[in-house]
C-alpha cells in the first residue's frame, strides 16, 4: 500500500507542474504586446458585425449599448432575430429607435432555418449574404458578450498580418452569485481558457475574419453542415497554414448565473463542439480523464488507508491531496489575479472577491473536475443535444439534423433574470 501511496503522491505532483507550465504559458501571452501594423501603415479594413439571437439574453441591451459605442468608425451591424415574434426582436427595434446610432445596422428575420446545421449557422450564412462587395472583415459577436469601447479595434488589427487567418477573445466568468454551478462553470473557464490557446480552438463570442479568407477556407460550406460555427475554424485555417491569433485584451467579463444543471448541460455542449470538429478531442479527453481519475484514485486509497490505519500511505496521500487542491488553488488565484488587473486597465469596475468565496471556490475545485470529467467522458457516446431549446441529432461530424425546430419558448427562460440561456 505504501509504495501505491508513494506512486500517487508523485503523480499528483506531476500534475501539479503540468499544470504549473499551462498557467504560466497562459499568463506569458496574456502579457504578450499587441499585434499591431507597423508604424505609419493605416489599417482600417470595412468591417460587419454580426449578431445572431434566438430568446432574450440577460445583458442583450448592455450588448447593443457596447457594441454601438465603438472607437472603430469603419463598420456596420448585421443582427439576425430567429423569429419575429421573440421578444427580441422588440428590444432591438426600440434600442435602435431610442439610440439612433450613427452606424449602419440591418436588422433582419432568419428566412431559412436549415435542418442541417445550428440555427447560429444558418444566422450567420443568412448575414454574410447580406453584405456587399465592400466587406473586408467579418467579426462576430454573442448577445452575452459586453463590449469595451477598444474591442472592435482590438479584434481586427492583428488580421494585418497576412499569416493571421482569424483573431479570437475568450470569456472570463465573474458571476456576483455563489451558487455551485457559477463557481463551477469559473472553474472550468480556468482550464478551458488555457487549452483553448493551447489547441487554438477560437471563441465565436468574439472574432473576426478577413472575407476573403471566409471564402478560400471553404467554412461556408462548412457551416451549411455544422452544428456550431467556431470550432472547425482551426481544421479550416489550417489547411491555408493560416493562425488563430488570441488577444490578450478580449477578455470578456460575464456576470451570469448559472445552476449546476443548466452547466452540465451547456460544459457537454462545449466538449460536443471539440468532438466532432477539433482534431485536438483525443488529447483533451485524455487530459480530463486523467484528471478525474487521479483525485478519484487518490482520495479512495486515502479513504482505504485511512479506515485500515495504515499512516504512512495516509501521510503520503494526505500530503499530495493537499499540495495538489493548494496548487491548484493558487494557480487559479494567480491567473484571476492577473486577468483581473488586465480587465481593471481597460476600465472595468470590478466586486472584490470575499474571502468567503475564496474559500467556496478551493473546495468546489475536487467537484469540478468530478463533474468535468465525467462530462467530457459522457460526450463521446452522445448523439442527441438540446440548445436553446432545439434537439439536434448527431450522426457524424457533417450530419447534424435539427429534429423539430420551433420559437423559443417563454417557459423555457431561467426565473433567474441573470441566468445564462
Amino acid at each position: 500500500m505504501t509504495e501505491i501511496a508513494i506512486a500517487l503522491f508523485s503523480c499528483l505532483m506531476l500534475w501539479v507542474t503540468i499544470r504549473m507550465f499551462q498557467v504560466l504559458g497562459f499568463l506569458r501571452q496574456l502579457h504578450c504586446d499587441p499585434h499591431l501594423p507597423p508604424p505609419g501603415r493605416d489599417f482600417s479594413p470595412r468591417t460587419a458585425v454580426l449578431l445572431c439571437l434566438r430568446g432574450v439574453d440577460p445583458l442583450l441591451e448592455s450588448c447593443l449599448e457596447g457594441l454601438f459605442q465603438q472607437s472603430y468608425s469603419n463598420y456596420q451591424v448585421q443582427i439576425v432575430v430567429d423569429h419575429e415574434n421573440y421578444p427580441a426582436y422588440e428590444i432591438v427595434t426600440q434600442f435602435l429607435v431610442r439610440c439612433q446610432p450613427s452606424i449602419p445596422v440591418n436588422l433582419s428575420i432568419l428566412e431559412t432555418k436549415s435542418p442541417h446545421c445550428g440555427l447560429k449557422c444558418s444566422s450567420i450564412l443568412q448575414a454574410i449574404a447580406q453584405l456587399d462587395a465592400t466587406c473586408e472583415v467579418v467579426a462576430f459577436i454573442d448577445a452575452d458578450t459586453i463590449a469595451h469601447p477598444t474591442w472592435l479595434e482590438d479584434l481586427i488589427m492583428p488580421l494585418h498580418d497576412p499569416a493571421i487567418g482569424a483573431t479570437s477573445g475568450n470569456r472570463w466568468y465573474l458571476p456576483n452569485d455563489a451558487q455551485w454551478g457559477s463557481l463551477v462553470r469559473h472553474l472550468w473557464n480556468l482550464t478551458a481558457v488555457v487549452m483553448m490557446q493551447i489547441f487554438h480552438i477560437p471563441w465565436g463570442g468574439t472574432l473576426a475574419m478577413k472575407t476573403q479568407v471566409l471564402g478560400e477556407s471553404g467554412l461556408l460550406k462548412l457551416w451549411e453542415r455544422s452544428l456550431v460555427e467556431d470550432t472547425p475554424i482551426y481544421q479550416a485555417l489550417k489547411s491555408l497554414d493560416l493562425r488563430i491569433e488570441f488577444v490578450p485584451s478580449l477578455f470578456i467579463v460575464n456576470r451570469e448565473s448559472c445552476t449546476l444543471s443548466n452547466f452540465i448541460q451547456w460544459s457537454q455542449r462545449q466538449s460536443l463542439f471539440g468532438r466532432l470538429y477539433h482534431p485536438a478531442w483525443v488529447l483533451m479527453c485524455v487530459h480530463a480523464a486523467a484528471n478525474l481519475l487521479l483525485l478519484v484514485v487518490s482520495m479512495g486509497v486515502f479513504g482505504f488507508a485511512l479506515l485500515s490505519q495504515q499512516w504512512q500511505s495516509v501521510t503520503w496521500v494526505g500530503a499530495g491531496l493537499m499540495i495538489y487542491i493548494t496548487a491548484l488553488a493558487s494557480l487559479a488565484e494567480l491567473m484571476d489575479r492577473n486577468v483581473r488587473h488586465a480587465l481593471k486597465m481597460r476600465g472595468e469596475i470590478l466586486s472584490p472577491v470575499s474571502l468567503a468565496h475564496r474559500i467556496r471556490l478551493v473546495l468546489a475545485i475536487p467537484f469540478c473536475i468530478i463533474v468535468c470529467g465525467m462530462t467530457t467522458l459522457l460526450t463521446q457516446g452522445l448523439q442527441r443535444v438540446k440548445w436553446r431549446g432545439i434537439v439536434y441529432q448527431i450522426q457524424d461530424s457533417w450530419a447534424v439534423q435539427m429534429l423539430d425546430y420551433k420559437p423559443y419558448q417563454t417557459v423555457e427562460r431561467p426565473i433567474d433574470p441573470m441566468a445564462s440561456l
